[in-house]
């Protein structure tokens, strides 16, 4: 039988060993420092504009325009008296769903906001503000 370890490449490590200790690199600290980065940089945005996260890297107009949307997914939402967790599972979705739509932390497709739109009994013209 031939030995394994003598047929490895010059700077690899024998088959069956580990790394040290020493070596061995902790993400837990820089994990950390990322979330509370993400966690900071949504609650800025969100404080910003007055609630909902509407991402940066849109145009301005486009930001204002798309706050006007979700304020009125929103407004009808409670006229219809359902609650955020009620229309997530009639759509399917995760109870969260429309907790991080509402706060713009996740955007709304086409099909979503026509499924919104027949639940709530409204045209899909009613969430799009005037300009």
């Amino acid at each position: 039988m031939r030995n394994h370890n003598t047929l490895r490449p010059a700077g690899q490590r024998p088959i069956g060993t580990s790394f040290s200790k020493s070596k061995t690199l902790s993400w837990r600290p820089l994990l950390g420092v990322l979330s509370t980065l993400a966690h900071t940089l949504v609650c800025d945005r969100k404080t910003k504009t007055g609630g909902a996260a509407v991402p940066e890297g849109r145009n301005p107009k486009l930001r204002t325009y798309y706050e006007g949307v979700l304020s009125r997914l929103i407004a009808a939402r409670v006229e219809s008296g359902l609650t955020q967790r009620d229309v997530s599972l009639r759509l399917g979705m995760a109870h969260s769903f429309m907790n991080k739509c509402e706060s713009g932390e996740r955007a709304i497709d086409v099909a979503e906001l026509w499924a919104l739109s027949s639940l709530y009994g409204k045209p899909i013209s009613y969430f799009a503000p005037d300009k």
